[in-house]
This record gives structure tokens, sequence and C-alpha cells, in this order.
């Protein structure tokens, strides 16, 4: 028996394995763009068990305007070409657009022959929405007043993914109460409102301190009842200084599921 024949099997049994596990989307397809192969990290991303699109159209998961683009991709790798980091933007099953990063490398029979595309993909789409979240905070310097207020809130709650921002100060009669100048809530602007302080995350942060709870916050402060009815789970606050350093009020996001720190959130409301 050849030994080496037996080396190379196993070695192509764990190569296999590690393909299928890994948690990177890794799809092959034919020079037609048929799917030949789909392993979970796939089905993760995309939301397609591997019975459901095997020998289907990879086209499936790629928006119709971006159609062409998929037949530009397969005539480079037919001639052998290797596409790195290609950014563009493919469909989930239940439709919702994602950002990836696409990287395409020839497959090849043992003859040298191109016969298909093995294809990594990577979800980017919190990467571009924190971009776009932070170039729309840099176009907020053009604003002033309320409308500025207004436009920091938004683009923070697309950054950072979260529901709800408020943007406080310390009430001036009442350095118990806060008052929430500006706030966003469920895709849009909030009406003024004041809360007391006490028992609240909120107090932490005026006490001078940055405070980020990823989970389970409205366990942590049982006396702010609004966290409990409001259903906030996580929470992230940064105190607002004046020129001289004293503290004038702060800004906060809550959210109603752990706050992703691939979004860097605490160095995009820090900063």
């Amino acid at each position: 028996m050849d030994t080496t024949d037996l080396t190379g099997a196993a070695e192509g049994e764990r190569f296999a394995a590690i393909v299928e596990h890994s948690e990177d989307a890794i799809i092959s397809v034919s020079l037609k763009g048929q799917v030949t192969s789909w392993n979970y990290g796939a089905t993760k991303l995309f939301g397609y068990e591997a019975e459901e699109i095997l020998g289907d159209s990879v086209t499936r998961i790629i928006p119709a305007d971006r159609h062409s683009e998929e037949d530009a991709i397969l005539k480079r790798i037919s001639a052998g070409e290797i596409i790195s980091h290609f950014e563009t933007r493919r469909l989930r099953r239940d439709g919702v657009a994602l950002d990836i990063s696409l990287t395409v490398s020839p497959i090849k029979s043992p003859a040298g022959e191109v016969i298909g595309a093995s294809k990594i993909a990577r979800d980017i789409t919190p990467r571009k929405r924190a971009e776009a979240a932070r170039q729309k905070l840099i176009d907020c310097s053009r604003l002033v007043g309320r409308p500025f207020l207004d436009a920091v809130v938004e683009a923070l709650a697309e950054a950072l993914d979260v529901r709800w921002v408020l943007l406080c100060d310390v009430h001036p009669d009442n350095p118990a109460r806060a008052r929430v100048i500006s706030a966003w809530s469920d895709g849009r602007p909030q009406d003024y409102f004041e809360y007391d302080l006490k028992g609240t995350p909120c107090a932490n942060v005026l006490g001078n301190e940055l405070c980020f709870y990823p989970a389970n916050v409205a366990a942590l402060f049982p006396e702010d009842i609004l966290l409990a009815e409001m259903g906030v789970h996580s929470y992230l606050g940064v105190p607002l200084r004046g020129y001289d350093g004293g503290i004038l009020g702060l800004l906060a996001v809550l959210g109603d599921k752990p706050i992703d720190a691939l979004l860097q959130p605490e160095q995009t409301l820090a900063g």
C-alpha cells in the first residue's frame, strides 16, 4: 500500500474539515456560476443550508444590479487571476443586504485547467455602517444649534446600531436631575424630557467616568425603573466637559441587545 496516498487522503480530509467548520463563508462555484460547495460559515452568513443552494446559481445571493459584476469576476478567474479583498454587497436569505469583503481564487484540475472559483466572504457590514455614520458625524460640524445635536444623536444610533441615544445636561436648578436636550429613539428624534439621576448609570457617568455596561444593565441598576420599562439591555455613557474641564452633561447610548464590540463603541463615543 502506498503510504503517500494515505497521507494525502488524511490531509485532504483535514483540510475539508477546516473549510466546513470555518467561521468565514467559503463557497465554490463552477465557471458558469453554479454553487458546488457551501460551508457552515456560508449558512451562518447568508441563511441558506447547503442542500438548499448546491447546484443553484450563485446569483441567488447577489443583488440584481450586481449580476454583471459576478460575470466579470468569473471572467478574471477563468484567466487565472486572484481577486483579493474586493468590497461588494450580497443578500441574505431574508433579503437584507450585506457589505462583504470577497477574496476569489481559481480552482484548477490536476492538469492545471481552471474549472471553478473558490470564494471567501467576510461580513464587513458593521465596519461600513460605522464608517458611514462617522462621516455623518463629520458632516454634522456644518450644522449649528438643535439641528447639530439631533444629527449627532442620529449618527451615533446608526454607528452603534442602538435604539436610543441621549444627549443630556445637568439641570441648572437641580443637580439631582438631568435634562435630555436631544434624543433619538427607534429611528426618530424624541421630545425634551427630564429625569432623576439617583440610582441610574448616568449618575456614575456624571461622577467623572466613562461607563460601559455591555449587558444586563437594568439588573445592575434596579432603582432605575425606566431601564426595565424600556427593555434596555446595554449602556454606554461618557461625560461632556466644558473648556475648564468641568462636567456639563453626558452622552449615552442604550441598546435592547448587547452593544457590538466590533463597532468600537467606546472609541466612537469618546472620540
